[in-house]
């Protein structure tokens, strides 16, 4: 052993004898006469002294036990990606909520309406909420006998590493894992707005210099509202500030990409021109070529860390147990982009509708209104129709309410189309549990809405229920025979209460 160890007790480093000799000074006087003062020069024979009797050997165990119980928070390696997006301990409950506020819209001043005064205005407000969803717990368990043997062999800190390090590690790599997970799943899920990299001639068929020109202006204009595109899958106006956007490149294409004359070339700080780079060795999906995000969208939230041991003195092993509860989610109306190397001709989100007024939680009024829906790729969507003369948007609504014995009670839905003055209707009224279709004109969907009609029936007044509105949108020929663009689903909730 080298004279000058250390151990890390606590996430501090302590010399050897320093460790030996705080043991010593709290155990018995057995131990203090069969154990001398420790000092730089005399490590190995402290050890030895320790080892040689199996009372002192207890004495020194169970105090490294306990120094275990406490580095079991610290290793060598942090999982980055949680130190991003960790927003820290859930305080109360398993649940998080998380709220905005949108904005307001413009009203030009009349003095007639000086009778609206107490009219009341519904505020913007969009909420989503996420439970705890990893409950783990990890075991390693260390004999007597090989404690002693690495005392001696290799000193305290090797024991510490025994039966920390697998912990440790253990927790950092599913970390790790977990949020490649939740990255995942809002990737399939379609939550994330998608983009193709441009290609270029190589063997990962991408042009890097034009990739990083495309991430340096979607992080421009993602600063900003009112863009061409959105870059949430809410549609929802909330840019995000420079200090909140982050960008994801495997470790392969960061080998491949030269940062530093980039950055030169937009005469820009290398550390900003894209954002905050966040490390990640590969994506899952092999098709993800970088990710830009707030980085809110993904979110970490630790619940419990509970460390405990118990020996066994029938075999001489202390079990040593790490639980670890975390939530993780992703918040929808934060910005995030993927960028993919491709997507199928048929790609279904192209067809994806979004609610303009999603903010107001559609909760059932005494009162008729129309929520304004458009298309969430409106460019895409638009060059898909041009390649396709006399394509027609294909339309279908559907209603549902949770509990069937209230199905009487919910509203009539209608798809209609504003045309200036002119309210056309596309599908007529239906109730919960049924469903009505229609198609028109691809180059002609502006105005689209679904209007909700209120049931003024004395059994609805004091109704309670809960329920959906689905939209399912897709691209189909002029024959409606062959689809273009696969269906994507617009799911809003609804729900009537009495208070």
């Amino acid at each position: 052993m080298a004279d000058e160890s250390t151990v890390k007790v606590n996430g501090n480093d302590v010399p050897t004898h320093v460790l030996y000799n705080a043991i010593r000074n709290g155990a018995s006087d057995y131990y203090k006469s069969h154990v001398p003062v420790a000092n730089a020069k005399n490590l190995q024979q402290t050890a030895e002294a320790i080892a040689k009797s199996n009372l002192t050997m207890n004495t020194f165990y169970n105090a490294m036990s306990q120094i275990g119980r406490m580095n079991v928070n610290a290793t060598e390696w942090q999982d980055p990606l949680d130190t991003v997006f960790n927003q820290g301990t859930l305080e109360r409950g398993v649940s998080v909520e998380n709220m905005l506020i949108g904005w307001v819209d413009e009203q030009v001043f009349s003095y007639a309406d000086a009778e609206k005064v107490f009219a009341v205005e519904k505020p913007n407000l969009t909420t989503l909420y996420s439970t705890l969803n990893r409950r783990s717990k990890y075991k390693v368990t260390v004999s007597m006998p090989e404690v002693k043997s690495i005392l001696v062999d290799q000193g305290p800190e090797a024991i510490l590493t025994r039966i920390t390090g697998a912990l440790n590690n253990s927790i950092q790599r599913d970390n790790t894992r977990y949020v490649k997970e939740i990255i995942g799943q809002a990737i399939a899920n379609r939550d994330v707005i998608f983009k193709v990299a441009p290609s270029g001639d190589n063997a990962d068929n991408l042009d890097y210099t034009e990739l990083i020109a495309q991430m340096k202006e979607d992080y421009t204009t993602m600063q900003w509202p009112d863009n061409d595109q959105h870059y949430n899958v809410m549609g929802i106006d909330n840019p995000s500030d420079q200090s909140h956007i982050i960008t994801m490149l495997s470790a392969h294409i960061m080998a491949r990409v030269d940062v530093n004359v980039l950055a030169s070339a937009f005469n820009m700080d290398k550390t900003d021109f894209v954002g905050q780079r966040v490390p990640i060795n590969s994506f899952d999906d092999g098709n993800v070529v970088a990710l830009m995000m707030d980085d809110r969208f993904i979110q970490i939230y630790d619940y419990l860390r509970e460390d405990a041991s118990i020996f066994n003195p029938e075999i001489l092993t202390t079990n040593y147990w790490a639980h670890v509860w975390k939530l993780y989610t992703y918040v929808k109306f934060f910005n995030a982009i993927v960028y993919v190397k491709s997507l199928p001709d048929d790609f279904a989100a192209y067809s994806q509708f979004f609610v303009k007024s999603m903010g107001k939680n559609i909760v059932i009024p005494t009162y008729d209104q129309v929520v304004d829906v458009l298309p969430l790729y409106a460019n895409e969507l638009n060059t898909k129709v041009a390649a396709n003369a006399d394509s027609k948007l294909k339309l279908d609504l559907s209603v549902t309410i949770d509990d069937p014995v209230q199905s009487a009670n919910g509203p009539k839905v209608a798809l209609v189309q504003q045309d200036g003055d002119t309210q056309n209707v596309l599908i007529a009224d239906i109730t919960a549990g049924n469903n009505g279709t229609a198609s028109i004109d691809a180059t002609k969907i502006d105005g689209l809405g679904i209007r909700i009609t209120a049931n003024t029936s004395q059994e609805a007044a004091s109704a309670n229920y809960n329920g959906s509105i689905k939209l399912t949108t897709s691209l189909v020929d002029k024959a409606g025979t062959t689809v273009l663009l696969q269906p994507a689903d617009l799911s809003i909730g609804m729900s009537k209460s009495m208070l």
